[in-house]
């Protein structure tokens, strides 16, 4: 059987998981008692013993989503202390699971997280187990209930909220005092958790001492005083008594063997979603480094031409030319108004400054000057639209015959010319036969070699110059 949040090495149902060996309390140091008979051996535990161990150790994925516990001690004390059989705490220090025994209230606390996180509790009230006798303990722990056993008895059934996942990152203790660091004396001879819930439906007591019964010697005797004194005569046959009452339940069997690996459940609805998680200071982490850089991509397409670009700003002002050649002389202009009459003395006094006469006609453009400084290179313009088609040219010259191809295959022969006349005996020969069909044409020869280079031409004729664009 599998149990989830269980060691692969106790998986059997059957086995169960011991903490007794877990715990290392079979070691030397540790002192070793009898039991609850004579073939059983406890352990006994002192005050300064220090039963803890790594929860993570014992269940890496947690506890079970059902399961059973059990445990079988003794109490050497009669001491009304409350104190914890098992206590599993998370990282923080928090329950997670645990067995308080309460002698003060004489009760008994499960607690246990549910599927929220939240720690629950569940309160069995006059639980016989404060005294100085052995005492088996045992709980179903089920999805949404919880069963107490009290040395095979049923005690009662608590509803719980459905349990949730533990934080299997802190410790488990045994035998602790609450709120104490010190140990409960006590014996222990079993302490074991297992995946069946049913278990203690099924466990027995036989191990533990049976109460002492009422002596029935005084009975005994009160019953033989009513009896005969002799043996008296046997009566009649009585007649059939009634139905008895229904006797109680047999002894559980020995358990059977293990059944073969059912096949496999369906899937379970999913859970309630969980809480967002959260950062130490509730703050988004560090960004993360920048990725590699991928591989170039392929060269994509050339694109079509672009339209044409704005026309651009005016450039700067260029700098101020050198100054032109001196102009011809213009015409002469209009006599001024007379100047004022002198004053008699013979001496004549300039006269007042005429009105500005008009402007002369311009005169002659002045002599080209000399070329200005080259300006800085422009920006590339936009790509022109294509030209028209040029005129064709002038035919080339004849190129040089090439290579003889190879000889066609022979052609057919012939028709047969007329028969000669015999001269003498010596075949004259007669005129030529006309000339045979025309034979098919050879196959197309290879391409011949490059020639050599041909010898330059004379330089032409210098062009005349074109007209100024």
């Amino acid at each position: 059987m599998v149990c989830v949040g269980f060691p692969e090495t106790v998986f059997i149902f059957a086995v169960g998981f011991d903490f007794i060996s877990k715990l290392h309390l079979d070691q030397p140091g540790i002192s070793k008692v009898t039991g609850s008979e004579e073939t059983q051996v406890a352990y006994r535990i002192g005050k300064n013993f220090n039963l803890r161990i790594p929860t993570r150790q014992l269940f890496p994925d947690g506890l079970p989503h059902e399961f059973s516990f059990g445990a079988t001690f003794r109490k050497r004390k009669t001491k009304k202390e409350v104190w914890h059989l098992i206590n599993i705490q998370g990282q923080t220090g928090r329950p997670q699971f645990g067995v308080i025994v309460d002698a003060r209230k004489r009760t008994l606390e499960v607690h246990s997280l549910d599927f929220r996180g939240q720690l629950q509790t569940q309160i069995f009230q006059d639980v016989d187990i404060f005294d100085n006798d052995w005492h088996k303990l045992s709980l179903t722990m089920g999805r949404e209930k919880v069963q107490l056993f009290i040395d095979c008895a049923p005690v009662d059934v608590a509803v719980t909220r459905p349990r949730g996942p533990i934080d299997a990152n802190g410790v488990i203790k045994i035998a602790r005092k609450v709120n104490r660091r010190s140990a409960v004396p006590i014996d222990i001879q079993w302490l074991v958790m297992e995946c069946d819930p049913t278990r203690p439906l099924r466990e027995t007591c036989n191990e533990l001492p049976r109460p002492e019964q009422p002596d029935k010697s005084d009975d005994q005797e009160a019953t033989n005083e009513n009896q005969c004194p002799v043996q008296c005569p046997r009566g009649p046959r009585g007649r059939r008594g009634i139905k008895g009452d229904r006797g109680t339940v047999g002894m559980p069997g020995r358990i059977g063997p293990m059944g073969k690996i059912g096949d496999v459940g369906f899937p379970g609805r999913p859970g309630p979603p969980g809480k967002y998680g959260r950062t130490a200071k509730d703050r988004p982490g560090a960004p993360g480094k920048p990725g590699e850089q991928g591989p170039a991509g392929e060269t994509g397409e050339r694109g079509p031409t672009g339209d044409d670009g704005t026309k651009g700003k005016p450039g700067d002002k260029g700098d101020i030319g050198l100054p032109g050649l001196i102009g011809q002389k213009g015409e002469q202009g209009n006599t001024g108004a007379p100047g004022p009459s002198g004053d008699g003395n013979g001496k004549t006094t300039a006269g007042l400054k005429g009105d500005a006469g008009e402007h002369g006609a311009p005169g002659l453009p002045g002599p080209q000057g000399k070329d200005g400084l080259s300006g800085e290179k422009g920006e590339r313009g936009a790509e022109g639209y294509p030209g028209q088609s040029g005129s064709a040219g002038d035919r080339g010259d004849p190129g040089y015959p090439g290579d003889p191809g190879p000889s066609g295959p022979i052609g057919p022969p012939g028709p047969p010319g007329p028969h000669g006349t015999m001269n003498s005996g010596a075949p004259l020969v007669g005129p030529p036969g006309e000339p045979g069909i025309p034979g098919e044409s050879g196959r197309h020869g290879r391409k011949g070699d490059r020639g050599s280079d041909g010898v330059s031409g004379k330089s032409g004729s210098h062009g005349s110059k074109g007209r100024t664009g």
